[in-house]
């Protein structure tokens, strides 16, 4: 019944009066939520000073010890994953150094059996010579 009433109402109204009517409230509305804010701001405000000089800090004191013992559990933390990562780079780098001797040996291999290939092949062109001879 009440919305009936309210919607015939509001049909004999204005729509240019009506959209003034919602910003009016819309605006009304908005500075209340402000309000609002600010005394809840206010409000926790009054109670962290009344804590405070209740016990003279106590809460705060323990909130503060609180973040400070994570801070320090964190700080711990750290210090260990960079002490991982040296480790790891130590190692690494001592990989590295084994690598390139290796690869060094390996050069050096490759060479080595290059002349030994290089003689097998000048043996075997002394012996197809001396195969010739024999057979003159």
């Amino acid at each position: 019944m009440e919305n009936s009433n309210l919607a015939d109402r509001l049909r004999d109204i204005s729509q240019d009066r009506l959209v003034e009517e919602v910003i009016a409230l819309w605006d009304e509305i908005n500075n209340m939520e402000i309000e609002l804010a600010a005394s809840r701001r206010q409000m926790r405000s009054i109670e962290l000073e009344k804590y405070s000089q209740k016990d003279s800090g106590r809460p705060l004191i323990a909130e503060y010890e609180e973040k400070l013992r994570i801070a320090n559990t964190k700080i711990t933390q750290l210090e260990k994953k960079i002490e991982n990562a040296k480790m790891r780079n130590s190692a690494f780098a001592s990989d590295q150094n084994k690598l390139k001797k290796l690869e060094l040996k390996n050069a050096k291999l490759l060479q080595n059996e290059e002349e030994l290939l290089m003689l097998v092949l000048d043996m075997e062109m002394h012996i197809e010579k001396l195969i010739k001879t024999i057979e003159e």
